[in-house]
């Protein structure tokens, strides 16, 4: 169950030491994320946690765009940037933009 009232879903630091074990057994996490985003019939907040979760982990590691890819994360990323609920909205938006931009700079 994904709820904002974890702190670690916003803070930096958790998510500089932790993104890269979102890869740990053959990327299950990432996995179960994309599955919510794909189903696409859970509560707003569970949507818009799942694209921020994934914003975060393309944002610290550097081969994330591509994994989120290649394990057809794009389509239902961007087909939230629809959703009726704003805070889903934003949140798909952010993990887009994350998608499809580069950063010249290292984290």
């Amino acid at each position: 169950m994904l709820t904002w009232t974890t702190p670690t879903h916003e803070d930096d630091e958790f998510w500089r030491e932790n993104a890269k074990k979102l890869e740990n057994k053959d990327k299950k996490i990432i996995k179960a994320l994309l599955a919510i985003l794909k189903k696409n019939d859970q509560e707003h907040a569970v949507l818009a946690i799942a694209c921020n979760d994934l914003a975060q982990y393309m944002k610290y590691v550097e081969n994330g765009r591509k994994v989120v890819t290649d394990l057809g994360g794009k389509a239902p990323i961007m087909q939230l940037m629809t959703h009726q609920d704003a805070d889903v909205k934003f949140r798909a938006l952010i993990a887009v933009q994350r998608l499809v931009s580069h950063s010249w700079t290292t984290v």
